[in-house]
């Protein structure tokens, strides 16, 4: 497993191969290694939250999409809202947050674009959008492709940065690592207002210059906003999750009828990722969960999100079928048939607690680690609607508790559902969030130099997102990192180089052609022959070239050998066939790519990249 120091070492590699590409002019391939960086760094946490030299390649990017359309605001608030979300889909909490938020927010018309779009949109999506008198709109042309540019970071960007100038105000639900808002708005002085909403707040991520207010759901991520990302305080807010009741009575009986429950069983219900149950060290919850229902045959455990399979197999043969993991699902006809709601553990999930909450269902977290609760748990989103006991045996009294008294879980109930009404009133909730409008635009755009430098300390918080990515299996394979990182070097190292990959939207770039083979032909100077192995060494690990090819003329490979030697020692292990040929170009074929180095002897005779 990969630490915080090295995936720190690695995020400092990004940070220069980026300031690098920015030196050479290629403002879009230096925002797309930050893109691609960041990517890795929400997974495999390097100790900050933040970076402001990746930021700063964003802004370059910006920089070079030219002159802003003209836009000005009338100070009436905002009539037309653009909703700018990373992705779409029907059970993320992105999305959710979107819908609800348009939904929520009347008399105002509400557009939708997506910035990487995987597929089509989600009808509730549409469904809002025409409800609310908006438009879906795309930042692809759907006549072009990457590989001709149409499609490519700054054309997207482009196209962002007049959909939303044809808008009174804009709201990000963003993905930590993408880039598109940040180019297309970031350090703009006129421009509508940016509402950013912090629904990843537990990773590292990219975007700050987009952002005029920083919507944060809990207390928790208002702190890490000011704290570790370096968000000025009066441009955070705190807006709790918006949420609906799926209490139905109807749906309820309809629900624990297909589940085969007795009138008298009591349903304990979990819902949340699979990953967000995994921890190392502490308890899991069904080590919290199983020797109570066997001291209370009618209660039964409902898991949705992880699949029944490892230990939620094993738990379910334990208990005779009590326990059972239904996968990815609907969960709304479950919280409905739900007795008593119990939060995931070690990573809650806010949105799920609310609306537990809100359906009046009594709740029951788990928190024997302070400092973990408060970056992963739902507790600062309880407002102390619901206990969360610090200890196995103090988890296992309340939870007897509630499945042996109904007035007790009639009780539970009743305050969570007080405690986090600002979640479920609608009419309050429009009104804090028409208030937010007001303050985005009273405050204006960010300027950039209003962002402090991220602290890159590791401290407890990253400790923790660390131990969650890694017991939840979310960390990115060193041996990926490695082959993504190796592109971007190559990309780095020469325009000619970077004529080989090609971003994929929102994810990493790629080549589209592997080589038979990748040749580089350096002079015989030591400078000249690391540098090559290096480059060499880097289309190997990229799967540029199946096999990696250093010619030398005969006479001077004896004094190259210990120059190789000492290179090949000092990065990872790769096969490097060195060729004596005192004309490069006789090892040349159809298949061949040549790698450009010092001293090049294949471009002396005119063979290069185009």
């Amino acid at each position: 497993m990969t630490t915080i120091a090295e995936h720190a070492a690695l995020l400092a590699e990004y940070e220069d191969l980026t300031d690098a590409l920015l030196a050479r002019g290629d403002a879009e391939q230096a925002a797309c290694a930050a893109q691609t960086g960041a990517a890795v760094f929400a997974m495999n946490h390097p100790g900050g939250f933040a970076s402001a030299r990746l930021d700063r390649a964003l802004l370059a990017a910006g920089e070079a999409l030219g002159p802003a359309p003209r836009w000005s605001g009338d100070g009436a608030g905002p009539r037309r809202v653009l909703h700018v979300l990373s992705h779409a889909d029907a059970q993320g909490g992105h999305t959710r947050l979107a819908l609800r938020w348009m939904g929520r927010d009347a008399g105002r018309r509400h557009s939708v674009v997506v910035t990487s779009p995987t597929g089509e949109t989600p009808r509730p999506v549409l469904d809002a959008v025409t409800a609310g008198g908006g438009r879906e709109l795309s930042v692809l042309d759907p006549a072009g492709d990457l590989l001709d540019g149409t499609n490519g970071l700054l054309e997207r960007a482009r196209r962002l940065r007049g959909m939303a100038f044809a808008h009174d105000a804009v709201v990000l639900y963003l993905d930590p690592h993408d880039p598109l808002p940040a180019i297309a708005l970031g350090g703009l002085r006129e421009r509508p207002p940016v509402l950013g909403c912090d629904v990843t707040d537990h990773t590292f991520g990219i975007g700050r210059p987009a952002v005029d207010l920083h919507v944060a759901p809990r207390e928790q991520a208002r702190r890490t906003a000011v704290t570790r990302r370096g968000i000025p305080d009066g441009r955070v807010r705190v807006l709790p999750l918006p949420v609906t009741s799926s209490a139905d009575g109807a749906v309820r009986a309809q629900t624990r009828t297909a589940l085969g429950l007795a009138e008298d069983d009591v349903l304990l219900l979990t819902v949340a990722a699979a990953y967000k149950f995994e921890s190392a060290g502490a308890p899991h919850l069904l080590d919290l969960v199983e020797p109570v229902l066997h001291d209370y045959p009618q209660a039964r455990l409902i898991a949705a999100g992880p699949s029944q399979e490892g230990r939620w197999a094993h738990a379910h043969a334990r208990t005779g079928g009590r326990v059972a993991a239904l996968g990815v699902v609907e969960s709304a006809g479950l919280v409905a048939a739900a007795d008593v709601v119990l939060e995931s553990y070690p990573c809650g999930g806010g949105t799920f607690a609310l609306e537990a909450a809100s359906a009046g269902l009594p709740l029951l977290g788990f928190a024997p680690d302070p400092d973990e609760a408060a970056l992963l748990s739902a507790r600062s989103m309880s407002c102390g609607g619901w206990p969360y006991p610090q200890t196995p045996q103090a988890y296992r009294e309340s939870l007897a508790r509630l499945i042996a008294d109904r007035t007790a879980r009639a009780a539970a109930g009743r305050e969570a559902w007080d405690a986090t009404r600002l979640s479920h009133d609608a009419e309050r909730w429009s009104a804090a969030v028409a208030g937010l409008y007001r303050d985005a635009a009273a405050l204006g755009p960010v300027d950039p130099a209003e962002l402090g430098e991220p602290p890159r300390a590791a401290e407890r918080d990253s400790e923790v997102t660390h131990a969650l990515h890694a017991s939840g299996g979310k960390l990115i394979d060193p041996a990926k990192a490695a082959t993504v990182t190796a592109r971007v070097r190559l990309i780095a190292a020469d325009p000619a180089l970077a004529t080989l990959f090609v971003h994929v939207t929102g994810g990493f770039p790629v080549p589209p052609r592997r080589f038979g083979q990748a040749v580089a032909a350096p002079a015989p100077e030591p400078a000249a022959l690391v540098e090559a192995v290096a480059r060499l060494r880097d289309a190997s690990v990229s799967g540029l070239a199946e096999r990696c090819v250093l010619v030398l003329d005969p006479n001077e490979i004896e004094a190259a050998v210990p120059t190789l030697e000492a290179a090949l020692g000092d990065g990872g292990e790769f096969e490097l066939q060195l060729t004596p040929a005192a004309d490069p170009c006789a090892v040349l074929d159809f298949d061949t790519v040549p790698i450009p180095v010092a001293g090049d002897r294949l471009a002396a005779r005119g063979i290069a990249l185009a």
